[in-house]
């Protein structure tokens, strides 16, 4: 797996945020808030694990979702997407 570092990245012309929070999901809802702020950004595409999408659906930040799933070809079997910790959603 390919790593790279923030300065790497910054080099390239990435503009790199690093946040304090340890919480994933309140780091990443932080995130998103930061990005519609300090941009004109109003819509992005984000290509994800089943994780992810899960996370993003429990904060509410889907308006609309296009999910392709491939099969595993190796290893244990996966959920496509993890559920909503309040075992559903709502749009």
């Amino acid at each position: 797996m390919l790593s790279f570092s923030a300065a790497e990245f910054e080099a390239l012309g990435c503009k790199v945020w690093k946040s304090p929070i340890e919480d994933r999901q309140q780091r990443l809802n932080e995130m998103l808030e930061m990005l519609a702020q300090q941009s004109s950004v109003t819509n992005i595409l984000v290509e994800v694990g089943g994780e992810l999408l899960g996370n993003l659906f429990d904060l509410h930040q889907i308006k609309q979702c296009e999910v392709f799933v491939a099969p595993k070809l190796i290893g244990e079997k996966v959920l496509a997407f993890a559920a909503s910790r309040s075992g559903h959603w709502e749009s």
